[in-house]
């Protein structure tokens, strides 16, 4: 039988709704395979009570990230009960930090890194179990655009300032290197301008007239985002991007306000500089977050900021100053999250080091699911796993209508 390829992003039922971003990992691989003439669909719906639907295909392959693991697994038997000799392959964030997980289970490749290379050697005939074969920068550069249909997209529905919006990555990677984070200090690898432009153009192409740039280095450079906005302005698109609180200075953010950016979201998980101190590199000062608000705002340009409760060392005092920042710092918009420590970050792997005690029993594992709960499954020497829920409801509901 000639290669079939389908891929599948599982659904998030946790979520208050998963048509909101498209699933861009799988869309580069899908672009790979159609400029390779390999057929190939997606289907972000997998519908176990017709699994003959899927008997035709060569490659099952799932793209996931934690939170969808149970989803990724009951594929995985459905099709393996129903299909022994077609290959199932796992990819995404899942894949790469619960590498051994995987590796238990049937199936018959676990990528972890970039799937453009690996989808190729599998298709091929190569490739152990586990493929690790991330890409440089000029291979990442020659690779073709991802694939982008307008049926498929429209499915997706996310709004900047009214407008009918996409998502793209400019870059993979990122040099810091946050405890709590799973890509700390992963290889950075740059699309260039003439990449990006391309991809800006079959966007606009296809009606939207805004973009969310998803990847962590957007806004930490002079040169780059200089070089970013320049590409960017022609098509006259409104965008939000990510920014870093120790990078922002005035030239960036008037650069970025030039060129159609209307919000930044930035990281800045505590109000508490004892609770940065332990988890941020390079760390931040609660000074540095105020003046990174302050600066946006010269500009015109909002700022949404992403919190966790939760995190080593955490108090009724840290949470309190916490709070306060929320309250008097005149940030615009704010996502509050319970720390979960997963596989492959600093503080999970050294936390006998720091204070605190995971439980991780039955939790699917995600930061934010529907009405912003959260699942807590931390507590420190201070506060129990309850209290920390607690509280974080008690925030999330005063501050976040306003």
């Amino acid at each position: 039988m000639n290669n079939r390829v389908l891929f599948i992003t599982p659904r998030s039922v946790f979520l208050d709704s998963d048509r909101v971003f498209p699933p861009l990992g799988i869309l580069y691989l899908k672009g790979v395979l159609d400029e390779a003439g390999v057929y190939s669909e997606i289907d972000d719906e997998f519908d176990f009570k017709d699994i003959e639907r899927y008997g035709n295909f060569s490659h099952i392959c799932i793209s996931c990230v934690t939170p969808q693991k149970d989803e990724a697994e009951m594929i995985l038997s459905k099709v393996k009960k129903h299909f022994p000799f077609q290959k199932v392959i796992i990819g995404g964030p899942h894949a790469i930090f619960y590498t051994n997980d995987c590796a238990t289970l049937d199936y018959d490749h676990i990528v972890v890194g970039d799937g453009e290379k690996a989808i190729i050697d599998i298709l091929s005939g190569q490739g152990n179990k586990i493929i690790n074969k991330n890409l440089s920068a000029s291979e990442m550069n020659s690779m073709p655009l991802p694939f982008r249909s307008g049926d498929f997209l429209e499915k997706y529905q996310y709004s900047l300032d009214g407008l009918k919006t996409t998502t793209m990555i400019t870059s993979r990677g990122c040099p810091f290197n946050c405890g709590f984070c799973e890509h700390a200090k992963t290889k950075v690898r740059y699309y260039n301008p003439v990449r990006i432009e391309k991809e800006l153009a079959r966007v606009v192409e296809l009606g939207y007239e805004a973009v969310m740039f998803f990847d962590d280095l957007f806004a930490v450079n002079q040169k780059r985002v200089d070089s970013l906005c320049e590409v960017i302005k022609p098509f006259g698109v409104k965008f939000r991007c990510f920014g870093h609180v120790k990078c922002m200075t005035s030239e960036i953010a008037k650069s970025l306000a030039k060129a159609g950016c209307v919000e930044t979201g930035v990281g800045m998980e505590s109000g508490s500089q004892k609770i940065l101190d332990r988890v941020k590199f390079p760390t931040p000062t609660i000074e540095e977050s105020h003046k990174y608000i302050e600066i946006c705002h010269s500009c015109g340009i909002r700022v949404k900021a992403f919190f966790m409760l939760g995190l080593p060392g955490e108090s009724r005092e840290t949470i309190k100053e916490t709070e306060k920042f929320i309250a008097n710092s005149g940030v615009d918009d704010f996502d509050l999250a319970i720390y979960y420590p997963y596989k492959g970050t600093r503080i999970r792997d050294r936390i006998n080091e720091y204070d605190l005690f995971f439980d991780e029993g039955s939790a699917i594992g995600y930061y934010k699911g529907k009405l912003g709960k959260a699942e807590a499954v931390v507590r420190t020497s201070a506060l129990s796993a309850e209290e920390i829920e607690n509280e974080k409801e008690r925030i999330f509901k005063k501050y976040k209508a306003k």
